[in-house]
């Protein structure tokens, strides 16, 4: 086979990886990209070639998988559609280089040993699994971190995903690199066959329920589906805020949940408005995102936030994890001229502090997280490792991505962080989608797809942690650890078995 037919090949198996996610959810689809993908892998000739490869398989990944930055980059960003497709293309580009991580190490590891040994297939298939683990975990801090299509999601819906509980989405991804490759090396049928029974064997694991409810508590979830043009519109904002407030009073509820920046105002502004409001009392208590905002004599600081107002004083969370470029410019003196075409109105937030405040409804703590932090799970593993973690509730403003499937592999990442700590999660998206998941990652309530949506439901306190939550370090590397010893052990077992190569 040619090398530009591997390059095609690899490309448009990269390309079908994000079929298995959301919406579509052809998990069947990602399992055959990533066989692919380790197929023309096991077969480069040089680290050169793997490299190629992995780089082509991560272009088309990231060009189908993350499309939707598009729609924020043209519409938002009132970019030329030409200009635009050629800054994805580059971003996608340089991207994609993170995927070379899985070609260099699986060359150079598979150089180390006998290629023709007895544990060959077996060791391939570990070398493969440390090089995507590793790859995985790299995701997760490369170029400010964006551990997005992480290969373990598209175990939504499928019969193992409580797996996740035990290890993290990294377990679940290692159990589709892991089931991929086996196919492509144990193709026989009895071998085949001892595969099915393995996979098989972990579903009973994957039901186990490591928690178990208690106390109760009634949450509320509003979606304004407000367009972005509206709602930063400050002639619309006494509208805006009583349409939340009309329909949050309507809810039997003790908790409020409305969206990221539902009202983009000061929290002092948003405590005026409650006070002229005709607010009876008791009310419920409203957790809402807007900007917290601090001044002094030489500067002006900026909070994405979450405000939980009670009858109380207001508690602030402000949010930990920017989005580059879009809630902040990496290396702004350098670049920061140059993207002065962007416009987005959230372009110079600042982060918040690690050591913040809990918010508490009753008995009942709260673990916040606003929009892009819910995708890193060792940030919401250490802010549940902060306090009690009752309650996990993510607020996002997912008009961004428009109709694309952005908002869709939004919620599929969010409904992970449920299941990985046995907690119920709470999300009000402002368009999007906005729901109440359970432990499990069962979704119990979702808002009606209409252009605006307010429901409430009854959920638990639980007693009790899930093993996930035990581990010190990230999963990822927990798991990359382990099979580089189970592969150290194969290889020494194999230069046992063949003495005449050593």
């Amino acid at each position: 086979m040619k090398l530009a037919t591997r390059i095609g090949l690899v490309f448009v198996a990269g390309a079908c990886f994000s079929a298995g996610f959301e919406p579509l959810n052809f998990w069947w689809l990602t399992l055959v990209s990533i066989a692919t993908f380790f197929f023309l892998l096991s077969r480069a000739k040089d680290l050169k070639e793997s490299c190629m490869l992995a780089w082509f398989f991560g272009l088309g990944k990231y060009l189908l998988g993350i499309s939707w930055v598009y729609i924020v980059v043209h519409e938002h960003g009132d970019t030329h559609w030409f200009l635009s497709a050629l800054l994805i293309l580059g971003f996608t580009a340089i991207f994609a280089l993170t995927t070379l991580v899985v070609g260099a190490i699986y060359h150079s590891l598979m150089g180390l040993g006998d290629s023709e040994g007895k544990f060959r297939q077996g060791i391939s298939v570990l070398v493969f699994g440390i090089a995507w683990m590793s790859y995985e975990w790299l995701l997760s801090w490369m170029f400010g971190g964006f551990p997005w299509l992480l290969a373990g999601y598209i175990t939504t819906h499928t019969p193992i995903y409580g797996l996740a509980s035990i290890g993290g989405v990294s377990l679940n991804s290692v159990l589709v690199v892991a089931l991929a490759s086996c196919i492509v090396v144990f193709y026989r049928p009895k071998q085949l066959l001892l595969i099915a029974v393995v996979v098989l064997a972990l579903i009973p694991i994957a039901q186990i329920q490591w928690v178990q409810p208690v106390e109760t508590i009634k949450v509320g979830v509003v979606q304004a589906s407000t367009a972005i043009a509206k709602k930063w519109d400050r002639n619309q904002l006494q509208e805006l805020f009583d349409h939340y407030l009309n329909q949050s009073l309507k809810l039997d509820a003790d908790l409020v949940v409305w969206p990221e920046t539902a009202l983009p105002v000061s929290v002092e502004y948003t405590q005026q408005l409650l006070a002229t409001s005709e607010l009876p009392k008791p009310h419920p208590a409203l957790l809402l995102g807007q900007f917290d905002i601090q001044k002094d004599s030489t500067e002006r600081l900026v909070y994405n936030s979450l405000v939980l107002f009670s009858n109380n004083a207001p508690h602030v969370y402000r949010k930990q994890v920017l989005v580059p470029f879009g809630e902040y410019v990496p290396f702004a003196n350098l670049i920061g001229p140059i993207l002065d075409f962007f416009q987005f109105p959230m372009n110079q937030l600042v982060e918040g502090g690690s050591q913040q405040p809990a918010l508490k409804v009753g008995s009942f703590e709260i673990v916040p997280t606003i929009c892009f932090e819910v995708i890193f799970p060792w940030h919401v593993k250490r802010e549940m490792n902060k306090r009690t973690g009752d309650l996990l509730v993510n607020v996002s403003e997912d008009a961004w991505f428009g109709n694309s499937i952005g908002p869709h592999q939004h919620f599929q990442v969010a409904r992970m962080r449920a299941v990985e700590h046995g907690r119920y999660l709470i999300r009000a998206a402002n368009r999007g989608i906005s729901a109440v998941v359970s432990p499990t990652g069962e979704v119990i309530r979702e808002a009606a797809a209409t252009p605006e949506s307010a429901f409430s439901v009854e959920v638990n306190k639980v007693s009790g942690q899930t093993p996930y939550s035990y581990i010190p370090i990230p999963s990822a590397i927990a798991i990359v650890v382990l099979l580089a010893m189970l592969w150290l052990l194969l290889q020494t077992l194999q230069r046992r078995t063949n003495p005449s190569k050593n």
